[in-house]
């Protein structure tokens, strides 16, 4: 009994032709996404390169304007009362003065350095 063919020839030629479809479809997305890719790539490596600096006019945790404020604070609350008007504002001078320290908020967040890293594993890739 000789190999005929027939219905097994016809489905291994639909599945080569829905293979050959779904390969050009994807050719195709990744076609239109190229341009998104690349500049995906080169705003990552513009946010390596910028360099964020603390602004050097905020103190930073143990600036010499904190501590000659906490120490105007202290004495303040020695000589006048922990409760008084004087205490109470040198206080309020030294929460100021901390509150300006804003090298915290200039840090970038965990997300910006994922996403960062994760292009360069791509590009390490490619």
């Amino acid at each position: 009994n000789a190999y005929s063919g027939g219905e097994s020839t016809k489905r291994i030629s639909a599945n080569a032709k829905e293979y050959t479809e779904k390969v050009a479809e994807l050719a195709a997305l990744l076609e239109e996404q190229r341009a998104k890719v690349e500049r995906v790539k080169s705003l990552a490596q513009e946010i390596q390169a910028v360099k964020i600096s603390k602004p050097s006019s905020s103190p930073s945790a143990d600036s010499p304007a904190l501590r000659e404020a906490l120490a105007a604070a202290k004495s303040a609350s020695e000589e006048h009362g922990s409760d008084s008007k004087e205490a109470a504002l040198a206080w309020e001078a030294v929460e100021e003065i901390a509150s300006s320290d804003s090298s915290e908020a200039m840090k970038g967040t965990l997300d910006d350095e994922c996403l960062v890293e994760t292009i360069d594993a791509c590009e390490a890739l490619a």
